[in-house]
């Protein structure tokens, strides 16, 4: 399985350094909070794509996931 992020809605590539870490740590994190694989994918995902639009591996002061609203 491969977790793919579109890069056409990133709005500015910054770094892709750690891109990866993150949307592992995302995936993970729900997965240990006993959420679906689906709901897993959508986290990692938006850990991957908040991480690629900043300088190193930082996010904005404050997060806008909503898994109903970004999709895979």
């Amino acid at each position: 399985t491969a977790l793919v992020i579109r890069l056409s809605a990133v709005k500015q590539t910054k770094t892709l350094n750690k891109t990866i870490d993150s949307s592992i740590s995302g995936f993970l994190a729900y997965l240990a909070l006993g959420k679906t694989v689906d709901e897993c994918i959508q986290a990692g995902a938006y850990c991957g794509f908040e991480c690629i639009q900043q300088s190193g591996c930082t996010y904005p002061d404050k997060p806008s996931f909503d898994p109903e609203t970004f999709v895979v």
